[in-house]
């Protein structure tokens, strides 16, 4: 009796020995169904509120085919033997620098980001429209008029919104909205006799000054970056088109690159 027990403790302590060198077959993978951490690529979380600054070049258009009338008002305000005359404008586009600032507010649902975003930006543009009169009689008085209009955009901004799709770390995104500036506008206008004139008179000088508020609209679009936590850098580009003001508009299209920080 004493044999059999001895040879079956011995079978056993073998058999356990046995078990204990092979591998645990429950460890291996494939018997745990598919295997997630640390293979699939997690979406950035671009979810909550985010500040930062930007450098841009703007390319500027202006038009300003209206500036005749007011030109002509305003030489007529002054000066009774003034001509009409048509306006040739100086230079249609301008590029300039700019600096500011942007902020915003993102909401994401899965890969989906939609949110506002507001950027301001400050940087002079400028635009210059001349009109000359041809000699124009009237009475004793051969005289010549010259009208200058010019417009300066001093800084402007714009709301929009935002919607984007969120690939990995890249956040490509499209804007619309309203846009908002300031300018500063003068109208100068000289009416003098001509040399050819049998009398002489002026010079009669007309000037008006004024720095109007601009509204539009704006679209765009750009491409956010995440570095690491919550810093990105952006890159996009903007279309701000303004209303008139004193028959002069302009379109301020805009290239910049920034880095902000999403809280």
């Amino acid at each position: 009796m004493r044999r059999v027990l001895v040879a079956a403790f011995t079978m056993a302590m073998a058999q356990a020995a046995q078990a204990a060198d092979m591998p645990d077959l429950t460890d291996l993978p494939i018997l745990r169904g598919p295997v997630r951490d640390g293979l699939s690529t997690r979406t950035k979380n671009w979810a909550g509120y985010y500040v930062g600054g930007q450098y841009g070049v703007n390319s500027n258009n202006f038009g300003t085919s209206g500036a005749s009338a007011p030109l002509n008002a305003l030489a007529s305000q002054n000066s009774s033997v003034a001509g009409p005359f048509a306006t040739t404008q100086i230079n249609t586009k301008t590029s300039v620098q700019s600096i500011g600032g942007f902020a915003g507010y993102n909401a994401q649902w899965t890969d989906v980001v939609l949110g506002v975003d507001v950027n301001y930006n400050v940087g002079g543009q400028n635009v210059m429209a001349v009109g000359h009169s041809q000699l124009f009689t009237t009475g004793p008085y051969v005289t010549n008029t010259t009208g200058v209009a010019t417009m300066k955009i001093t800084d402007y901004g714009s709301a929009r919104l935002r919607a984007g799709w969120a690939i990995d770390w890249f956040l490509p995104y499209a804007t619309i909205g309203v846009a908002m500036g300031r300018a500063d506008m003068t109208r100068t206008v000289t009416t003098v006799a001509d040399v050819t004139s049998p009398t002489p008179y002026g010079p009669v000088t007309g000037v008006q000054n004024k720095t109007p508020f601009l509204y539009g609209y704006s679209y765009g679009g750009g491409l956010d970056f995440a570095l690491y936590r919550g810093l990105f850098l952006r890159a996009e580009v903007e279309v701000n088109r303004f209303t008139t003001a004193w028959g002069m508009d302009a379109t301020v299209t805009s290239g910049r690159v920034g880095a902000g920080y999403k809280f």
